[in-house]
């Protein structure tokens, strides 16, 4: 029986519910309560159903209903068991295709299993684990003995209630038991009445009287019942007297055919059978050695064809053989497949990596995740740098733009300044027109002044012609030092060194102009002053072109800035630049090293490399199977070579002149001569079988005939004759001496109608008739006097009844034999009860013998594995005892009692007992196997161990498995069903 659906209308936290199962195992996954034990009670209700005190906490709360469908498949049919409260009466119903079934049908897809007896055996809980741990240590091992016996505790409980309550009745040594007070108390009593009676003495002596009463009424009634039956007697003769006269008369006739009384009744139909019998034996004799002759000419030619005898193995050998060469050829043609399409596999993968490369260099490839994440970082950082570098030589360039664009507007401005010796001729100009107007006052301060500038010009001329040609010789030594330090690299040395060239020329350049300024104002302090007359008109034009100047000068300082500013930055961006291209570089450097170890790999842009390393991976994996593959077709090839030579040998035994190599047509042929040979074998074994039963029902017919002759023989001799003719006449007299015993019969029937037993004695006596009338009448008048005097007799018994009567119920003695008649009769009732009891408590003893001897063996053989495999081998085997207890075996061959076990492993015996007893019974109906929390208790390795024997009795049988522990789906491997209720 396998559960396909729960359908749950309405039960307990459940409404409206489908939930369809496995054939196998289910495991359900919930907290508490989310309506795991629900399930399993809703299963015992649509199958057993529920008292009205249990069915109450299931009714639901939304609908106020009870009731569901369980969808079920027996012997490949589909079957809906329903059940519903309102509906029914809430008796179940089974319907097939929508045909509703009759209730012995049910009984019969049940085969009679309640629900105890499914909870016993089919349904497990760790309430079940708890009651056994309740009992005595000294109790467990018979709990578990009689849990054996029937899965559950209930013979154990039902044999202590027995004991219990037979105890509770009568005791041998007790004293409070009622069936011992009551018997305590009969005695008292007796004493009692035996007191009463001896101070009651005339009540002892009417008792006397009224005994000697009914024994001389019992007298007087035989004497009447012995005149009765002479009455009774004579007029039986009177009734049957022309039948025993003639019976006599008849008889005499018989015993003058003595001499055939002997005769066998049916002695002439005996003979006339014994010759028709002979007569069709030898026929069917004659017809079976004919046949018995053709089949062995049959045999003799079907032999001659078999070649088995020269076979080197049996027919079911090559049989195996050859299915196994077949299955390992179609197996290589399967794999020759499968390599088709891993080649088909490895040519799309060299197409998408473009290369011609061999299975086995592929294979050789070492590519994993590290390579992946390497490629996947080079193609980033290569297209990072690059970009990077792009950036900036664009940067550099805009920045040299900007520098040349201010370089021109600076050289512009510069256009438009006045030179130096024209400014310095302007602003001489500009003095000396200023100074014209305070010459006179100031010539002579003026002349006592020059010698001294001039002295001082000289001075600085002479420092600024050295200092022109020393100073940018210093800077190109420094930056040339600076330059060639250690860690700086080719390209900032000669940038430096540039800058250094660029700075000395400036320099050279100002001082060179400001050595020909001073050697003017030299010149200009030497010459005498030209004019000392007033300007004003030339003195403000000289004033604005001087401000002009300066305006222009500001400009070019300005301009100055703004390009050394840049040209720092472009210093900055070139550092920056040879910083990427170094790390650019380096990435190169790696790309290479990777283009290095995987040649192949400089035929794809880098940004495709992590494409790439897919395909290699698929393709790698591609030629591991391939590979693989070839490997195991070059295995079975091989294992085909070295079996199909004895296919070949039994081939060469019929057609030894044809030679065939296909592996294929030489199984065929194979085949073809074992479907040959087993058909020859099936007809020469059917012949045998033929030839046997011909020659053993020729046999018996010979042997029956022989019999047939015998006892037509011992028929001849039992009637004393010699021949046939003798025999018949001698049958003519026996059949009218049956005619006349049927005759005698006949009367002896009408004579044992009357008499009965007595028919013997009656029919074989000599009668005068005369005297049995006169015997008759007297026998009548003594009949009545007898009963004249019956009557006075009576009448004294009644006077001295009522007597004794009165005598009593005035007396203490009418009580005490009231009393005692009352306790007698409790005694009666509770000594029932105490036989009726020991007698269950017997019948209980000789089943559980019964089921000891015949069944248990079993069972404990299968609980012996389970419990072995629990217990990680440590116990080997169980046994049980004549105490009723059970006794298991450790490794080291030491025997131990259950309650020296501890409380863990005595939990392992009783799970080992209920999966031995689910094997027991699930052949004789297979039913799921409902395990709701049962393991909550065990530590991690007991869980994991009962779990694996779980799974394995899921492989041959339904299970449903309830918990409330996630941790559970570890062990199982399974995806749980979560339950919540909605």
């Amino acid at each position: 029986m396998r559960i396909k659906e729960l359908d749950i209308v309405s039960f307990g936290k459940w409404n409206r519910k489908k939930m369809p199962l496995f054939d196998e195992l289910n495991y359900f996954y919930g907290p508490n309560e989310a309506g795991k034990s629900t399930i399993r009670m809703f299963i015992i209700y649509i199958l057993f159903g529920l008292k009205a005190d249990e069915r109450e906490q299931y009714i639901s709360k939304v609908d106020g209903q009870l009731g569901g469908r369980l969808v079920v498949e027996i012997e490949k049919q589909l079957y809906v068991f329903e059940r519903f409260l309102h509906k029914q009466k809430g008796q179940l119903s089974v319907t097939k295709d929508g045909e509703e079934l009759e209730r012995a049908d049910v009984k019969r897809l049940l085969k009679g299993l309640n629900r105890p007896l499914f909870e016993a055996v089919f349904s497990f809980e760790d309430r079940d684990l708890q009651t056994i741990r309740q009992y005595k240590r000294e109790d467990v091992g018979k709990v578990l003995f009689n849990l054996g016996l029937t899965g559950s505790d209930l013979i154990t409980q039902l044999e202590s209630q027995l004991i219990k309550n037979t105890d509770e009745i009568f005791k041998k040594q007790g004293k409070k038991p009622p069936l011992n007070e009551k018997l305590l108390e009969l005695k008292k009593l007796q004493q009692d009445i035996q007191e009463a009676e001896q101070k009651e003495f005339k009540h002892q002596q009417l008792y006397q009287e009224l005994d000697q009463l009914d024994q001389s009424l019992q007298k007087l009634k035989t004497d009447e019942q012995r005149l009765m039956n002479e009455i009774s007697y004579f007029e039986k003769l009177k009734q049957v007297k022309s039948p025993i006269i003639k019976y006599q008369l008849l008889l005499d006739e018989v015993q003058s055919l003595s001499d055939v009384k002997d005769f066998p009744k049916d002695g002439l139909e005996q003979f006339n059978e014994l010759q028709k019998e002979i007569k069709l034996q030898n026929e069917q004799i004659n017809n079976l050695n004919t046949t018995i002759q053709n089949i062995e000419d049959d045999l003799l030619k079907v032999s001659s064809k078999s070649q088995l005898n020269n076979w080197s193995i049996s027919l079911t050998e090559a049989q195996h053989l050859i299915q196994k060469i077949t299955k390992q050829q179609d197996e290589v043609e399967r794999l020759k497949e499968h390599l088709k399409v891993l080649e088909h596999e490895f040519k799309q993968v060299q197409g998408d990596l473009g290369v011609e490369m061999e299975i086995k260099d592929l294979k050789g490839i070492t590519v994993n995740h590290y390579t992946n994440e390497n490629w996947k970082r080079l193609a980033s950082q290569w297209d990072q740098l690059k970009n990077h570098i792009q950036s900036l030589k664009l940067k550099i360039q805009h920045k040299n733009e900007d520098l040349e664009r201010h370089q021109h507007q600076k050289q512009s401005i510069e256009l438009q300044m006045l030179s130096n010796e024209e400014e310095h001729s302007l602003q001489e100009r500009f003095d000396d027109l200023k100074l014209n107007e305070q010459k006179q006052l100031l010539e002579e301060q003026y002349r006592n002044q020059l010698k001294s500038q001039q002295n001082t010009i000289k001075k600085v001329n002479g420092f600024v012609s050295v200092s022109k040609w020393i100073l940018p010789i210093m800077i190109l030594v420094v930056t040339y030092m600076l330059m060639f330090r250690e860690g700086l690299d080719f390209l900032t040395v000669y940038g430096g060194l540039a800058v250094g060239v660029v700075l000395s020329i400036i320099v050279f350049y100002i001082l060179h102009q400001q050595h020909k300024n001073t050697r003017r104002t030299i010149k200009r302090l030497n010459s005498k002053p030209s004019n000392t007359m007033n300007h004003e008109e030339e003195l403000n034009d000289l004033r604005q072109q001087l401000n002009f100047q300066q305006d222009l000068k500001q400009q070019v300082q300005q301009m100055d800035h703004y390009i050394k500013g840049v040209r720092s930055h472009l210093e900055e961006l070139d550092k920056e630049l040879n910083y990427a291209q170094k790390q650019f570089w380096s990435v190169e450097q790696s790309i290479e090293e990777e283009i290095n170890s995987f040649p192949f790999m400089k035929r794809f842009e880098l940004f495709h490399w992590p494409n790439v390393y897919d395909q290699l991976r698929k393709g790698k994996e591609t030629a591991t199977s391939y590979i693989k593959v070839k490997k195991q077709i070059h295995e079975l090839m091989k294992y085909i070579e070295n079996h199909i030579k004895e296919l070949i040998t039994i081939v060469h035994l019929y057609e030894p002149e044809k030679y065939v190599e296909d592996p294929n047509l030489i199984c065929n042929m194979a085949l073809n001569y074992v479907e040959q040979e087993k058909s020859w074998q099936h007809e020469i074994k059917q012949k045998n079988d033929w030839l046997s039963e011909q020659k053993t029902e020729r046999h018996k017919l010979v042997t029956k005939k022989e019999q047939k002759d015998d006892e037509l023989t011992q028929l001849l001799s039992s009637v004393g004759v010699s021949s046939e003719e003798e025999f018949k006449q001698k049958a003519d007299r026996h059949l009218e001496l049956i005619e006349k015993n049927k005759h005698l019969n006949d009367l002896y029937e009408m004579i044992f109608e009357v008499f009965n037993q007595e028919t013997e004695l009656v029919i074989h006596k000599n009668y005068d008739w005369l005297d049995i009338e006169s015997r008759l009448n007297d026998i009548t008048h003594r009949l009545n006097d007898l009963r004249e005097n019956i009557e006075e007799t009576r009448n004294q018994i009644s006077e001295t009844q009522a007597e004794l009567k009165q005598l009593e119920e005035n007396g203490v003695l009418s009580d005490l034999v009231h009393q005692k008649s009352i306790l007698e009769a409790e005694i009666l009732k509770l000594a029932k009860e105490f036989a009726i009891m020991k007698t269950a408590y017997g019948f209980l003893k000789d089943t559980k013998n019964r089921y000891q001897n015949v069944y248990l063996p079993g069972i404990m053989n299968k609980t012996s594995d389970y419990f072995s495999k629990l217990s990680d081998g440590r116990y080997m085997e169980l046994k049980f005892n004549e105490d009723e207890t059970i006794l298991v075996k450790t490794t080291e061959g030491q025997w131990f009692n259950v309650q020296q076990l501890s409380e863990g492993t005595a939990d392992q015996l009783y799970i080992a007992l209920r999966f031995a007893l689910n094997d027991s019974l699930k052949d004789y109906i297979d039913l799921p196997f409902i395990l709701d929390d049962a393991f909550v208790h065990f530590d991690q390795k007991r869980k994991k161990q009962v779990l694996e024997i779980v799974k394995d009795i899921s492989d041959k049988q339904q299970v449903l498995y309830l918990t409330c522990h996630p941790r559970e789906q570890e062990y199982m491997n399974e995806r749980p069903l979560q339950l919540h209720v909605s």
